[in-house]
């Protein structure tokens, strides 16, 4: 597999209606506390409490829950860290890749209306 389609529908108006409590609890399902080996642990009262009593971490939280430039970069980062670790490089993902056998100036045309956002022209 060497691309990903997805169809993201974004509800502000149900995302609005979430408690503080499903927000930290929906946090905790995408991004899980860690221990210091950084592997996942399950979130414990004594954590959600603890996210629960910071307002400006909440109000962060819910608006990444909604975003979807911060669904995107979750999405990219650790297929970009997989994909560097293959190749032993570093940087962002495709930054001097190129995986086809296009004429130089058809590779440039086609990445670089290639973004976080997706490709320039997609109709939203």
């Amino acid at each position: 597999m060497n691309h990903l389609h997805l169809l993201v529908r974004l509800d502000p108006d149900v995302a609005a209606g979430w408690s503080d409590e499903e927000v930290v609890r929906r946090w905790g399902r995408l991004f899980p506390p860690r221990d210091k080996s950084r592997h996942p642990m399950p979130a414990t009262e004594e954590w959600t409490e603890w996210h629960l009593k910071d307002a400006r971490w909440m109000a962060t939280a819910r608006e990444r829950l909604q975003n979807l430039g911060w669904f995107m970069k979750c999405l990219k980062e650790p297929l970009s860290r997989l994909a560097n670790r293959q190749d032993q490089t570093r940087g962002a993902f495709l930054k001097g890749r190129s995986y086809c056998n296009y004429p130089p100036h058809l590779t440039t045309c086609l990445t670089s209306g290639i973004s976080a956002q997706g490709p320039s022209n997609a109709a939203i």
